[in-house]
């Protein structure tokens, strides 16, 4: 495992020279650590965010981010509720999608506004593909 939070950076770096293996085995790496759970839950909210859910691998990312919600890391915890509902809104499960994001919504905690603008489109009944290999990028709330 990389030391600190330098993997944060080291795994950004590799997933943007397209090396999206080796930026997966640091976040796995670092989203197993259960004795640091802030970086455990931020490792996981970035491998669901930045590979499983681009890569349509919907269950993985439900089996992460449920671990993350479950660590109870503050923040992150609530932005890994954010992205289970991006996970259901593109596995094209919107109604589940919705009921997440609008518990990110009302609880004003995490990625607040990503989530509105999913809830939006959720409510809106514009719906992403769910076959759709998706190119999700960070917002300026990060």
């Amino acid at each position: 495992m990389v030391a600190d939070w330098d993997w944060h950076n080291k795994a950004k770096k590799l997933r943007q020279a397209g090396d999206l293996e080796a930026a997966e085995g640091i976040y796995v790496s670092v989203g197993e650590q259960p004795s640091d759970p802030r970086s455990a839950s931020s490792a996981t909210n970035s491998l669901a965010y930045s590979i499983l859910i681009p890569q349509g691998r919907f269950v993985e990312a439900r089996l992460w981010l449920q671990n993350s919600i479950d660590m109870e890391a503050g923040w992150e915890s609530w932005n890994s509720l954010e992205n289970l509902g991006l996970c259901e809104y593109f596995a094209g499960n919107n109604e589940l999608a919705a009921r997440y994001l609008q518990q990110v919504v009302d609880a004003g905690d995490g990625p607040v506004a990503e989530a509105m603008e999913y809830l939006e489109k959720t409510n809106r009944r514009v719906y992403a593909p769910p076959t759709e290999n998706h190119n999700l990028s960070f917002n300026s709330e990060w």
